[in-house]
């Protein structure tokens, strides 16, 4: 400590000169008070500082910079900021993606979010929103909404690798159809298959059956 202040005072010029703050930041010193802080105007090689920010802004760029022996700071060609954040809520997106652009560690003034939903489901509202400087998003989160037209394929459906069939009348077929599970416990919806050799086949919880007894494939409700 005694040998840090020394340095700083005694010694003017080896070092490297102070530098002020980021707008809405402040820096940490090592080892000085505020009162050495205003009086010092060079600092010594291999010293330290911390940039730091107000509540609710985040450093963008360098937070830590350090003397080098030709008297300049590390990364002076780096600018330092302290930017608004916007609430995190907006880098998730039920039933899709929500894809984050020009962020480091948390969504500030720049930062933007691309938003893209799961097969099955469209999206409704904004497919982009931007962190403003005043640390709100561009436009609310959109939702992803499940289409018409298809229906549950959970753990409640038994499926033959990734279609089911059917067929269509009551008790005897009179004809086929076939879906495709796409994912996320979606249905494709239902596409005539045009096959009627099964015709007279037992339709059964509309699910097909080759002979009565011996299901030819097996779907459930």
């Amino acid at each position: 400590m005694l040998l840090l202040l020394l340095s700083v005072v005694l010694i003017p010029d080896p070092g490297c000169e102070i530098i002020h703050p980021p707008r809405d930041g402040g820096i940490r010193y090592r080892g000085l008070t505020p009162d050495q802080v205003q009086t010092v105007h060079f600092l010594p090689f291999d010293y330290e500082i911390e940039y730091v920010c107000r509540p609710d802004r985040e450093i963008v760029g360098p937070k830590v910079r350090k003397c080098l022996p030709n008297g300049t700071w590390t990364e002076m060609g780096h600018a330092s900021r302290c930017l608004r954040t916007c609430p995190k809520i907006h880098l998730s997106l039920e039933n899709g993606q929500a894809m984050p652009r020009s962020m480091e560690r948390v969504p500030v003034e720049g930062t933007w979010v691309e938003y893209h939903c799961n097969p099955g489901f469209r999206l409704v509202g904004s497919a982009r929103s931007n962190c403003t400087k005043v640390g709100r998003w561009s436009f609310p989160k959109p939702i992803c909404e499940r289409e018409s037209g298809h229906r549950g394929c959970g753990a409640g459906s038994v499926c033959v690798g990734l279609w089911r069939e059917g067929c269509v009348g009551k008790g005897l077929c009179e004809g086929l159809w076939r879906e495709e599970c796409v994912g996320q416990g979606l249905w494709g919806g239902p596409v005539s298959i045009g096959d009627v050799s099964m015709a007279g086949s037992m339709c059964v919880r509309g699910c097909l059956w080759g002979d009565p007894g011996s299901p030819e494939s097996m779907c459930g409700a």
